[in-house]
């Protein structure tokens, strides 16, 4: 998988996936009590959530398609994608897994989030 061809500009992948994901977290998160900084450097998960945003506004997206033609930048195999192919847990265990965890802990939902955590806290116990 390339996250910026497969993910980032993928109108489908970003609006039904990616941030209601992320849009999820950040309330789970504030219900939960715990504010979410940026971090020091050019990427988190803020700014990667108003990158997308932004890519939504009528227009952006084929601007962003057609700038990743002309760039051709090298494929971004994301840590994901090669722990997975390596068969190995990966951090949406844990980060998409803890948001699950205060979900439940503030009383609010994360269906989300739940979807894509691959190991729930009761199959981690056994």
């Amino acid at each position: 998988s390339d996250f910026i061809r497969d993910g980032l500009i993928n109108t489908g992948w970003r609006k039904n996936i990616a941030i209601p994901l992320l849009d999820e977290g950040m309330r789970v998160l504030k219900t939960a009590g715990i504010e979410l900084r940026r971090a020091p450097g050019g990427s988190d998960v803020i700014r990667l959530r108003k990158v997308m945003r932004l890519l939504n506004t009528p227009g952006m997206d084929a601007v962003a398609k057609t700038g990743i033609g002309l760039l051709n930048p090298p494929r971004l195999a994301v840590s994901v994608f090669q722990d997975l192919k390596r068969k190995r847990p990966t951090e949406i265990d844990f980060v998409n897994g803890e948001i699950v965890r205060l979900a439940e802990e503030s009383g609010c939902e994360a269906p989300y989030n739940h979807k894509v955590d691959l190991y729930p806290r009761q199959e981690l116990r056994v």
